[in-house]
């Protein structure tokens, strides 16, 4: 078997979509949507009534980086198993914040 094989062969297998993810001996619980395969979507929903959220599937996506936008009332079809509601915008800025951060982070990882 050559180095190569046998090193990809040595590594574990990522899990995608969603599933719960357990720490401290099972103390801790965290429910985890696990992307980069394509295949989750992030879309905008807007409820009209100063509401406004994140909507999250998996399954349905396209592609990676792939930008979805649904202007359709919300169906079964769209697989959304969790959303983010928001009725404020520092909200939603706090987030952007967050979501650069971890961006950061993970171009810090791949210059490695």
């Amino acid at each position: 078997m050559s180095e190569e094989i046998e090193a990809n062969a040595e590594v574990e297998e990522v899990k995608r979509g969603f599933y719960t993810e357990y720490y401290d001996d099972n103390d801790l619980e965290i429910e985890t949507l696990m992307t980069g395969d394509g295949k989750a979507q992030f879309t905008d929903m807007d409820y009209g009534d100063g509401v406004a959220s994140i909507g999250m599937s998996y399954g349905t996506g396209t592609g990676i980086g792939i930008k979805e936008h649904h202007n359709s009332a919300l169906n079964e079809s769209m697989q959304i198993k969790w959303q983010v509601k928001f009725d404020n915008q520092l909200s939603v800025d706090s987030m952007i914040e967050t979501l650069l951060r971890v961006k950061n982070h993970l171009a810090k990882q791949n210059q490695n």
